[in-house]
C-alpha cells in the first residue's frame, strides 16, 4: 500500500518528464516564447526531465525518498517561473496541491525515520527524536493545508460564478 501511495503521489512528475521527452520540440518553442534564449532551452528541458524523473524514481524506489521529495518540491517552486505561469492562479493552486501531497509524504517518511531512530537509540537521544516528530507533524499539517488549495480555489471560483449569474 505504501508503494502505491508513493507512486501515485509522484505520478504527475513521471508523466511530465515523459512529456518533456515526447514533446521536446514544442517544449523548446514554449520556452522560447516565454523569453528563454534558444541555447538555454535544451539544458532547461534536460534538467526538467532529469530532476522530475530522478526525484520520482527516488521516491518510488524508496532510495533516499526524502531527498527525492525535496528535489520535487524545489522543482514545484521553480516550474511556474520557468514557464512564466506565476500569474496563472489555477496553475499555482495545482502546484500548491501537488506540493501538499509531497509534504504529506515527506511527513510520513520523517515520522517513520523518527520511529526507527527511537528504536535504535532506545531513548538515548529522546529530545532529538521528539523534535523530529514535531517537525514531521508540522510538515503534515502544512501538506494538508496545501493539498486542498486547488479545491478551495475551484469551489470559490464556481460559487462566485454561480452567485454572479443569479444577479
Amino acid at each position: 500500500a505504501e508503494f502505491i501511495a508513493r507512486s501515485l503521489t509522484v505520478s504527475t512528475f513521471l508523466e511530465d518528464s515523459a512529456r518533456v521527452l515526447l514533446e521536446w520540440d514544442s517544449q523548446r518553442v514554449t520556452l522560447e516564447i516565454v523569453g528563454f534564449k534558444p541555447d538555454v532551452c535544451s539544458p532547461l528541458l534536460l534538467s526538467s526531465f532529469a530532476l522530475q524523473l530522478l526525484g520520482a524514481l527516488s521516491v518510488i524506489g524508496h532510495v533516499k525518498p526524502g531527498l527525492g521529495c525535496t528535489v520535487l518540491l524545489l522543482w514545484c517552486v521553480w516550474h511556474p517561473f520557468m514557464y512564466k505561469q506565476v500569474q496563472n492562479v489555477e496553475f499555482i493552486m495545482e502546484t500548491l496541491s501537488i506540493m501538499g501531497g509531497l509534504l504529506i509524504l515527506l511527513s510520513h517518511l520523517s515520522i517513520s525515520m523518527a520511529k526507527r531512530r527511537r528504536l535504535l537509540l532506545d531513548s538515548f537521544d529522546a529530545t532529538s527524536v521528539q523534535r523530529s516528530e514535531v517537525r514531521a507533524k508540522q510538515l503534515g499539517l502544512a501538506g494538508r493545508v496545501l493539498l486542498v488549495a486547488l479545491f478551495l480555489h475551484s469551489g470559490w471560483t464556481r460559487s462566485h460564478r454561480f452567485l454572479n449569474s443569479r444577479v
